[in-house]
């Protein structure tokens, strides 16, 4: 076989090689990064929903393996008659097959960009028309760091805790902190009011239409996710 003839054929051989590698690795990439995505929502929404172990420990501060699991062994995404039709994606905690709560997934623009997190509520108290905010979590977002990516710090987190009794729908978050008065209001983050106004307006949207959906019974008439 001639010398040039033999090139080309090696050189096709390692170019299908190659290619055949790389689609093998970017397959592999992309798997993995789906899975962290995934990970990383299922953390939000054990966060959010205050979800503990049999320890007592937060789920959500667990490695990602037992994440997983605690997700799996907790939560349920539940539907609504109208599937197709819902904006808005809902879970409910589930212990000893009693609702502890449930998580709506928010939405919504800040400063620089989407916003993306998990508002979790108490159950309802029959007769009442509001219900109390257990926890809200922001997972992605690209707020300044230092004043709207305060978003994701504790000290905001935890303004939304059930212990702190703030009730939905009608939420305000105001443009600065120290100013928050009564079970509608809550302290926004000062320099940050676009950030502020933004999560208002994301957690607001979700809970009016979660109030005018038919999943408000509590009866989970989906299947695991």
């Amino acid at each position: 076989m001639d010398s040039p003839i033999r090139t080309v054929l090696v050189t096709t051989l390692i170019g299908a090689i190659c290619a055949v590698l790389l689609v093998g690795v970017r397959g592999f990439v992309l798997a993995n990064i789906e899975r962290n995505l995934s990970i990383d929502e299922q953390r939000a929404i054990l966060e959010a929903l205050d979800v503990r172990n049999q320890d007592g420990n937060k789920a959500a501060s667990a490695s990602a393996a037992q994440v997983e699991t605690y997700y799996r062994q907790f939560v349920r995404k539940v539907h609504g008659e109208e599937a197709k039709e819902m904006e808005f994606d809902v879970f409910r905690y589930f212990k000893d097959e009693r609702v502890e709560g449930t998580a709506i997934r928010v939405f919504g623009k800040g400063l620089w960009g989407e916003m993306r997190g998990f508002l979790a509520l108490e159950p309802k108290v029959p007769g009442q028309e509001t219900w109390t905010v257990r926890g809200l979590i922001i997972y992605r977002d690209e707020e300044t760091p230092g004043l709207g990516k305060r978003i994701r710090d504790e000290d905001f987190k935890s303004r939304f805790r059930a212990s702190v009794g703030k009730l939905v729908p009608g939420l305000k978050i105001l443009k600065s902190e120290g100013l928050a008065e009564g079970p509608y209001e809550i302290d926004g983050l000062t320099s940050a009011t676009i950030t502020s106004q933004g999560i208002q307006g994301m957690v607001n949207r979700a809970i009016e239409w979660y109030a005018a959906s038919d999943l408000v019974s509590g009866t989970d008439k989906g299947g695991q996710a």
